[in-house]
């Protein structure tokens, strides 16, 4: 159970699609207003995850499907990076909240959740007999690895505020690391 709530913690608190944006969302709006979105992270973590519940084993073994993710999650890490690069300051009377449907969907497209995903069903037997527990917990750690990122990234939305272009850079670029590391 140990080696299982580490991988879970490594994978929800190191950087990657979900926390970039999550910090992001910070920066741009503040920890209240991005409630919403890191709330649809969890639940297209918990639909991804019963996907894998599902499908687990067929889907690490189908290459073309393996494939397809990750054309389909690189062009959209890249469409992200695009318009992250792009983005300004939002100023008070502008701000939204983070969209739920956006984090939701995002995660049926990101290659990270559905490894995350798979191989907690497939490669660990921990909860084996409760699977609705082990998707619980992806979710649960999933969202306060989010969560902790949206609070750093709300904490520095002073700065980001005189340095956006500095800090809307390096997130586009991280969003293409990650494109570019799904392929390796």
């Amino acid at each position: 159970m140990v080696a299982f709530i580490i991988f879970l913690i490594i994978m929800s608190f190191t950087p990657g699609p979900n926390t970039i944006l999550a910090m992001d969302s910070g920066q741009k709006n503040g920890f209240r207003k991005s409630i919403p979105y890191n709330l649809g992270i969890g639940a297209g973590v918990i639909g991804v995850g019963l996907v894998a519940m599902c499908l687990g084993e067929f889907i690490k073994s189908n290459t073309f499907f393996i494939t397809m993710m990750k054309i389909i999650g690189s062009a959209y890490l890249l469409y992200l990076a695009y318009h992250v690069f792009l983005s300004q300051p939002v100023k008070d009377e502008d701000k939204q909240d983070a969209g739920f449907q956006q984090a939701f969907f995002l995660q049926f497209s990101n290659i990270k959740t559905y490894l995350y995903a798979i191989t907690s069903f497939t490669g660990f037997s921990v909860f084996s007999d409760l699977p609705f527990i082990k998707l619980l917990l992806l979710a649960l750690i999933g969202m306060i690895g989010t969560f902790l990122w949206t609070i750093g990234g709300s904490l520095m939305k002073a700065v980001y505020n005189h340095y956006y272009r500095i800090f809307n850079s390096v997130i586009a670029l991280l969003l293409v690391f990650s494109a570019y590391d799904l392929w390796h």
